[in-house]
């Protein structure tokens, strides 16, 4: 259309790319969905169910091997632990003193015994010969038998003695090996029933990361979609800026007007009453009049008759501003309707402009879209309102000052804590959805 009318039509091609490319990504998303289905999921059902048995195999031997333990555990208790107690006291107690004193006496009476039945068939002998028992040859003969018998009966105590130590360490030794024997076997059997239960752990490992494999490519599928989505928008988001920045060119002769219109006002008055308690017989202007009607006027570049200098100046004319607004004298236009009309005309520009490419002001409060998370850097304040934002449903918008206040790095904590990619939502939405 003409000045001030509907933005020009924009090049056909890049729509045509965007839907190209969103009709693109959906297809192999449906591909994808249809694999996942067809294919990937049956999988990975048989893979649960084998998955299932082989855990159940290994949790039973387990369950087995460790009731086994138990049982053997319990037996060495009840029978070989009461032996082990008796054999450790009996072996720390065997050469005590009073064995082994015991013991030696009972090694020096056997060996008195020998020599005194020696003595007498010794004096039987020499009596035969016919020593008697009071001579020189007979008192030596006794001596040397006494000597013996002292000496024998010396080294039997002692080899007495060396007898009960050596089988004193030797029955301690046994006990010793004995208690490091105990509860092998159960030891073994509870080995056995761990071993068991890594297994089944490990195979329940390997059949979540077999699962998670799909998941992922469920993921992947979603991340390609989106990607294709987001190229769509963006081509759409670049069409639309181009009919925009088009408009706004063309709205260049407006701007122009606004100007002059705060020219007349400085040279006119300076300062208008305006007060809503000053005027009466208020009416609303109809939406879209105010710009239908700026569209309709002659704006030219002209120079006033009875002026000398000749000044150029750029406006419409009176007589078509009568006509288009119903107001002036159609000799003179007020500056108070200039503005109005101008700022009317602005709100209705805006409106056509929000239809075009809708925005909303992140002033803080629930607000319909957004996408990504964490601070919002770009032109403008805190207050600017510059920064164009993608959100989604039930998201929240926090303004800048309401950020410095609680702090970015708590900020960021609570989203770390409490956030879940939005690939990770998708995927499990669709996992869900599929099963269903």
């Amino acid at each position: 259309m003409g000045l001030y009318g509907s933005p020009p039509e924009t090049d056909p091609l890049i729509g045509q790319s965007a839907k190209l490319s969103a009709e693109t990504s959906k297809e192999y998303l449906e591909w994808y969905k249809k694999v996942y289905a067809d294919e990937i999921s049956p999988r990975q059902r048989r893979n649960d169910d084998l998955t299932e048995s082989l855990v159940s195999d290994y949790l039973d031997t387990s369950s087995q091997n460790k009731r086994m333990a138990s049982e053997q555990l319990a037996r060495q208790k009840a029978l070989f632990y009461p032996v082990e107690e008796k054999m450790v006291q009996e072996a720390m107690n065997y050469d005590s003193p009073e064995r082994m004193e015991r013991m030696a006496g009972q090694a020096a009476a056997d060996v008195n015994q020998q020599f005194s039945n020696s003595r007498n068939q010794m004096q039987r002998s020499l009596g035969a010969y016919g020593l008697r028992p009071d001579s020189g040859a007979f008192a030596s003969v006794n001596t040397k038998l006494a000597l013996g018998q002292a000496l024998g009966t010396a080294a039997a105590q002692n080899k007495a003695r060396t007898d009960v130590q050596d089988k004193a360490i030797a029955l301690r030794a046994g006990a010793a090996n004995f208690g490091r024997g105990l509860g092998s076997q159960a030891a073994g059997g509870f080995s056995t029933s761990i071993a068991a239960n890594q297994g089944a752990g490990g195979q329940s490992a390997q059949n979540i990361n077999s699962a998670m494999q799909g998941y992922a490519g469920m993921g992947n599928a979603y991340n390609t979609a989106m990607s294709g989505f987001g190229q769509a928008g963006s081509l759409a988001y670049q069409n639309t800026m181009a009919g925009l920045q088009s408009f706004n060119a063309e709205m260049a002769p407006m701007n122009a007007l606004m100007s002059a219109a705060g020219t007349a006002a400085g040279m006119y008055a300076g300062r208008t009453a305006s007060s809503k308690s000053m005027k009466t017989d208020k009416k609303e202007v109809r939406e879209g009049s105010a710009l239908k009607g700026v569209n309709n006027l002659d704006v030219e570049s002209w120079s006033y008759k009875d002026d000398p200098e000749r000044e150029s100046h750029i406006g419409p004319y009176a007589e078509d501003f009568k006509r288009e607004f119903g107001v002036g004298d159609g000799k003179t236009i007020n500056v108070v309707d200039a503005l109005g009309v101008t700022m009317k005309a602005i709100q209705d520009l805006s409106d056509r402009v929000e239809k075009l490419a809708p925005q909303k002001k992140a002033n803080g409060g629930a607000i319909k879209s957004h996408r990504g998370a964490g601070p919002v850097r770009g032109p403008g304040g805190p207050v600017g309102d510059k920064i164009p934002a993608m959100l989604s449903n039930g998201e929240y918008v926090l303004p800048a000052d309401t950020v410095k206040a609680i702090g970015k790095n708590k900020l960021d904590k609570i989203v770390d804590k409490t956030h879940t990619p939005a690939a990770i939502q998708r995927s499990r939405a669709a996992l869900k959805k599929g099963r269903k």
